[in-house]
């Protein structure tokens, strides 16, 4: 065979060659991205509050725990104004008296200085709680009460008082189950797609 002749038979070889490495780049698909969003909520996690109270699932210490969130915007940089009157204890109390029930609380003028969310139902010991329905940039406080048993359900859906599961004959009104320990944190803002924890946490101390 001539040498010209092998010569082109080997470079239309070599051009095949390249026309199929570039129909195969060109033919595959390029990896598709898929956005990660994640809810705007606020998250309270044991780590944060339990301080010298050990969580244990049979011996003496924390079993459960429920989370209330209380939006605070008025008080905290809100209408009422950074650090205005109130203030993170009153937050804190604000449910003391009226129990599951109270909700909104006036303040000046007659607009709600506080208002509270249903709680979360009785929370493992090292379990975290994420609460949505949160509206971003506004201010929150969480209460955390401690109980040192697993044998409590919440009075009513949303509830933050416990009672025991289920009446029975010789007690057919379930008492009120009183938290073993309490601990708050305070000044969670909530960001907009955004999981925020509340990290300004007290330590677990005896309740009242």
């Amino acid at each position: 065979m001539p040498v010209r002749q092998l010569i082109s038979m080997r470079f239309a070889s070599l051009l095949g060659g390249a026309g199929l490495i570039a129909f195969a780049g060109c033919s595959s698909t390029a990896a598709t991205t898929v956005p990660v969003t994640h809810p705007t909520m606020i998250e309270v996690s044991p780590e944060d509050f339990l301080g010298n109270v050990p969580c244990s699932d049979g011996g003496p210490g924390l079993k459960r725990y429920v989370a209330t969130l209380i939006d605070t915007h008025q008080t905290f940089g809100g209408i009422g104004g950074e650090g205005g009157e109130g203030g993170a204890d009153s937050a804190a109390g604000a449910d003391s008296a009226g129990g599951v029930d109270a909700g909104q609380v006036p303040a000046a003028g007659g607009a709600p200085d506080r208002f509270q969310l249903p709680s979360s139902g009785p929370t493992p010991c090292l379990a975290a709680v994420g609460f949505g329905f949160v509206v971003t940039a506004r201010h929150y406080h969480v209460k955390i009460d401690g109980y040192d048993t697993d044998d409590l359900a919440p009075r009513a859906s949303g509830a933050r008082q416990m009672v025991s599961p289920a009446p029975t004959e010789a007690e057919p009104v379930t008492p009120l189950i009183a938290p073993r320990w309490t601990a708050h944190c305070d000044r969670a803002v909530a960001v907009d797609l955004t999981i925020v924890r509340a990290d300004h946490c007290t330590p677990f101390s005896a309740a009242p």
